[in-house]
């Protein structure tokens, strides 16, 4: 289970194999979670969406290696996929201005 708080960009989550609560502050106000399996490990990695400048916040599990990603403008929607089959999310975001769907593959 996993709730993030937009108030203060805080992530709790209850680890699935352990049972363990886990607290992770990742993110400010204004930004849209979007976690999603960025690296190779399998497992979910917080991640957040910044509207203000279209730039991804992702925090590899596997790693602990934050990296960034501009992809996107004010106005479009994430929608983080894995679109090209691979083992990873892809950076994705719908815009509703003109209904096109632009994907990064990662």
């Amino acid at each position: 289970f996993a709730v993030w708080r937009p108030s203060d960009g805080t992530w709790y989550v209850i680890n699935s194999s352990t049972g363990v609560a886990v607290t992770r502050q990742w993110g400010v106000g204004g930004d849209i979670p979007a976690p999603g399996k960025y690296d190779n490990d399998g497992r979910t990695d917080f991640a957040v969406w910044r509207p203000s400048d279209g730039t991804w916040y992702v925090i590899n599990s596997s790693t602990g290696v934050a990296v960034t990603r501009q992809w996107g403008v004010g106005g479009d929607v994430p929608a983080p996929g894995n679109y090209d089959f691979s083992i990873r999310n892809d950076f994705a975001v719908w815009r509703p201005n003109n209904g096109t769907w632009y994907i990064f593959g990662n």
